[in-house]
């Protein structure tokens, strides 16, 4: 217990002073540099923190993942077709389709935190095999003439024309080609594009596209692993051969 009697202010400390032939701004400088070295000393703290990014983590694997997830997260906010308030998460596939997108960027985010992944990375690598394959096969089977017509009869889409009869992906490249160039049939190729992705819902392009570079990327992984086990075995057995000869 302290004396209540006791009023004596304490006296203030002087402050330290620095070092003989030391400047202050060269003890400053070494506490801030010890400050920035202490999170690599130390290993990763509690928590993943923003943005996910990891000096220590040399897998640029894991950040394609990362952004493959929050691609396909995106597309799941999006329309999933000319109705602009049919978005993908208000849909059970597009719910689904979510559910991956928030596991893809759950794992590998925590992968770069701790600069490794882990078995449950790899599956959710697979998972996004079904969003793969549910898209692209609606893309395949998309009917771009009767989506257009709906879209304007239910007057979801006013500024854009009707797609001809028989318009499909070739046609739709075709006038990709069309209006990225200054002819006079620029303006009407673009709109006829903008017009095929619109009824196909831009929301399911985001989350194709996002499924597509996540199983490309995982094959390219395993290619290169594969190239560079066989890289190191050889120089294994080279160093093999030396050895032996001397």
């Amino acid at each position: 217990m302290t004396d209540a009697g006791n009023d004596n202010p304490l006296q203030e400390l002087e402050p330290l002073e620095p070092a003989a032939g030391v400047a202050p701004e060269a003890i400053e400088a070494a506490v801030v540099a010890q400050m920035q070295n202490m999170p690599s000393q130390q290993g990763p703290s509690a928590g993943l923190p923003s943005p996910a990014y990891n000096p220590r983590c040399t897998d640029k694997s894991s950040y394609k993942f990362l952004m493959c997830g929050v691609l396909m997260f995106i597309g799941c906010t999006m329309p999933f077709s000319a109705n602009l308030d049919l978005v993908g998460y208000k849909t059970v596939s597009g719910a689904f389709f979510m559910f991956i997108a928030i596991g893809m960027v759950w794992t590998w985010w925590s992968a770069i935190h701790h600069a490794r992944a882990t078995s449950a990375s790899l599956k959710w690598i697979g998972l996004t095999m079904f969003p793969l394959l549910a898209q692209a096969m609606n893309l395949i089977n998309f009917d771009a003439t009767t989506a257009s017509a709906e879209a304007v009869g239910w007057g979801w889409v006013k500024d854009l024309p009707s797609l001809p009869n028989g318009y499909g992906l070739g046609t739709l490249f075709s006038d990709m080609g069309t209006g990225l160039g200054k002819s006079g049939d620029a303006a009407p190729a673009a709109a006829r594009c903008e017009m095929y992705f619109r009824s196909f819902g831009t929301g399911r392009f985001f989350v194709l596209l996002g499924a597509i570079l996540t199983e490309l990327y995982f094959i390219l992984g395993v290619v290169g692993g594969a190239k560079k086990n066989k890289e190191q075995k050889a120089a294994r057995q080279a160093q093999s051969a030396d050895r032996k000869r001397r």
